[in-house]
């Protein structure tokens, strides 16, 4: 019953929004509903779909820099590991790359796990592994067009 009554608070946070915002635009530009809920589809689908992107590019180039740091801690190779070191110093201090952060705190502790070893380590890197795909496979879910829902989730 509960996962139902999710479904339909979603369902209706999704409705008000668009309401919402097809009432201010007409209000605003005096077009007509129906031209004015496509003005607000475009602009909801530009805005958090090029955010999304940035997202999904700086969780891809974290990824990968994952399984390349498992791949380092797998084989134990010193040249690997040094030339990752580079690439995520690289990554945390280069500021002209749509990095956030949190991501690039992300790099810094990977970097930590890889140079501390061992089975635990490799552990968590799988973790983390798991835990970025699931942050990409998320950003392709459809309530992720809806401001509101944003906040919501």
């Amino acid at each position: 019953m509960r996962y139902i009554m999710q479904i339909i608070t979603h369902i209706l946070i999704y409705c008000l929004e668009i309401l919402l915002a097809v009432f201010l635009i007409n209000k605003f530009t005096h077009l007509p509903y129906l031209e004015a809920y496509a003005v607000y589809q475009i602009a909801v689908f530009v805005i958090l779909h090029n955010i999304d992107s940035i997202r999904k590019d700086e969780l891809l180039a974290y990824l990968n820099f994952l399984r390349q740091c498992k791949l380092a801690l797998e084989s134990g190779e010193p040249a690997y590991i040094d030339r990752l070191e580079k690439i995520s110093k690289l990554m945390q201090e280069d500021r002209s790359a749509l990095i956030s952060k949190k991501i690039r705190n992300l790099y810094k502790q990977s970097m930590t796990l890889l140079k501390i070893g061992g089975k635990g380590s490799l552990l968590q890197l799988e973790n983390d592994i798991i835990m970025t795909e699931h942050s990409m496979a998320m950003l392709d879910f459809s309530w992720r067009y809806s401001f509101l829902l944003r906040i919501v989730k």
